[in-house]
């Protein structure tokens, strides 16, 4: 398979705390021109030799891939890895300071919602102008009216000025015109994860369609149930490097296990205040799956939390043990408990440290921030409680498989349901 796109040894510098001046001398501005030829010329030694001088950091450095021809990549990472600059570059919005990109075919990118919409102009105008923009001819845009407006959802405000429009509107608009794009390329920032759930499905129907129509996709996006539904390979950024580029799964793992350290969790050995017979406590909570041991849970995703526990020699044996964990949205509502007794679970401890687990076949809370309470009986009494034993954050995940991404405000965690039309 021929490729599209050729990252070659990409570097983007910028100046940490740049401030153009109104007007500067003769003398400052041959300096400057100077420089940047010198740079043009010698990029490796300039930099190596000013950097620090110049006060100039690296938002990308030493990128390389190539992107074959009808395929749809994820770049994802951290905020700050370089994933917005990269599309930029390839995008002709900003130039490399080092390297450089090659591509076959027609490019069309949506990296800012809107770019090219003027906010006097109707829905009607702006598709003609923005179309423009993004490289499509009138007689185009004329043949593509209708799908535009169809995708978009705006046909009754076609002709109203975009002032008036809902920001859900405007992206809607902006999203459908790149997408119907005749183009070999396309490269889209951020566009995915907006909107209500009907537009992200017509948007992920869309992906598909433009995957079996053989274009190439470049998608930046936090959202990792959107980027494993669409895509089939990822690129991990962080701090401008290239640091996994493969599978979407494993580069989508690697990526939340990069969040923390492997292995993180909560350390509850010295958590005040507590209550309790100190007969059996719980020390620690650490973050588990089928492949050993993670930074987070993800939504949607097998996770198990484990949970050290540490027992007096004169308490021991302990029969009928128990522990309860209270999961509680940060605002203080109380969310879900997952107590041992309930569900069949109580156990009998007869060493000073033991191991138990609770194991969620699908994590359902949706991502974010979440407060953990514990308490733990045994023998007839209360042995253990931390009213606050700390936070545990819930990574994001596609809990249906859909790639579609439902509002916080439809509640705070997922249903496992099945819909069929039965009459």
């Amino acid at each position: 398979m021929s490729w599209a796109i050729r990252i070659e040894d990409v570097g983007k510098t910028f100046r940490r705390g740049e401030r153009r001046a109104l007007s500067r001398n003769f003398r400052e501005s041959l300096q400057r021109h100077a420089a940047k030829a010198l740079r043009a010329v010698h990029p490796a030694s300039w930099f190596s030799r000013g950097e620090e001088e110049e006060g100039l950091f690296w938002a990308l450095r030493g990128v390389n891939a190539e992107i074959a021809e009808g395929e749809i990549v994820a770049i994802i990472g951290p905020n700050g890895a370089g994933k917005s600059t990269l599309l930029k570059i390839l995008s002709r919005i900003t130039p490399p300071s080092t390297g450089c990109v090659r591509y076959r075919g027609r490019l069309a990118s949506l990296l800012e919602v809107g770019t090219g919409f003027h906010r006097e102009l109707t829905g009607r105008e702006n598709v003609y102008l923005n179309g423009a923009i993004l490289g499509m001819t009138r007689r185009e845009i004329t043949g593509k009216l209708d799908e535009i407006v169809e995708f978009a959802g705006i046909g009754k405000f076609l002709d109203t000025p975009v002032k008036f429009y809902s920001s859900g509107m405007y992206v809607r608009l902006a999203f459908a015109v790149a997408a119907h794009l005749e183009t070999d390329i396309l490269l889209v920032d951020e566009v995915l994860a907006v909107g209500d759930a009907e537009f992200q499905k017509r948007c992920t129907r869309r992906m598909s369609d433009v995957a079996r129509a053989g274009r190439t996709v470049l998608l930046v996006s936090h959202n990792m149930g959107v980027v494993q539904t669409n895509c089939s390979r990822g690129i991990l950024l962080r701090e401008g490097r290239i640091v996994h580029d493969g599978p979407i799964q494993e580069v989508v793992r690697d990526y939340l296990a990069s969040l923390s350290p492997v292995g993180a969790g909560l350390d509850i050995s010295e958590a005040h205040p507590r209550a309790g017979s100190g007969a059996f406590r719980v020390r620690g909570v650490r973050f588990s799956n089928a492949a050993g041991d993670i930074a987070q849970l993800v939504c949607g995703q097998g996770g198990r939390l484990r949970l050290e526990i540490e027992a007096r020699e004169e308490a021991l044996p302990i029969r009928d043990a128990n522990v309860a964990l209270t999961l509680y949205s940060m605002d203080g509502f109380r969310l879900s408990n997952l107590w041992s007794r309930a569900s069949g679970g109580s156990f009998r401890i007869d060493r000073a440290r033991v191991v138990c687990e609770v194991e969620l076949p699908r994590v359902p809370f949706r991502a974010g921030e979440y407060r953990l309470e514990i308490f733990a009986d045994g023998g007839g009494e209360v042995c253990d409680w931390v009213e606050n034993a700390g936070s545990i954050e819930i990574a994001e995940g596609d809990f249906y498989g859909t790639g579609i991404s439902t509002n916080p405000d439809q509640g705070p965690f997922f249903c496992e349901h099945r819909w069929k039309l039965i009459a």
